[in-house]
């Protein structure tokens, strides 16, 4: 079994996520591993953390994540309640990130964006559904899909 802290002990936790990906790895290069876990694996989670040590100590190691439903959408349905307008959701720290939906224009939203210091922008379009296609900065086309999330990091 492997153990992720609850903790706000940073040098603990980094401690043991890295004992774990030392765990992992020999597992990973030789076949599937499974990281199964209770939340959303890239909002806040240890997955994130993980993975940041996967890339450093083992860069061969391929993985994906597979998503669930988030605690975002869970909160929404188990409270009954409906979020049609712009939300903001934050851990308590500064703000790095924006996601936004439905973006029709994107490269003109990534425009009005940088005004506000982002400046990594990722487009997602159809995911997980016929004709997906990922766009990153440079490349982000003028027009985009109903079904697009454009991913704004400062």
């Amino acid at each position: 079994m492997l153990s992720f802290p609850m903790t706000d002990d940073q040098e603990y936790i980094k401690r043991c996520i890295e004992e774990n990906a030392d765990k992992i790895a020999p597992v990973a290069k030789n076949g599937l591993a499974v990281f199964c876990i209770l939340g959303d694996p890239n909002f806040y989670g240890t997955f994130g953390r993980l993975c940041s040590v996967l890339d450093e100590k083992y860069p061969e190691i391929e993985y994906e994540t597979v998503p669930g439903v988030s605690s975002i959408t869970a909160l929404a349905s188990a409270a009954g309640i409906y979020i049609n307008g712009g939300i903001e959701i934050s851990d308590g720290s500064e703000t790095d990130c924006r996601i936004l939906l439905k973006v029709r224009k994107p490269r003109q939203k990534a425009e009005e964006l940088k005004k506000e210091g982002y400046s990594n922008f990722i487009l997602a379009e159809r995911m997980y559904m016929s004709g997906q296609r990922i766009y990153r900065n440079d490349s982000l086309p003028e027009e985009s899909a109903y079904f697009s999330v454009l991913f704004a990091g400062k």
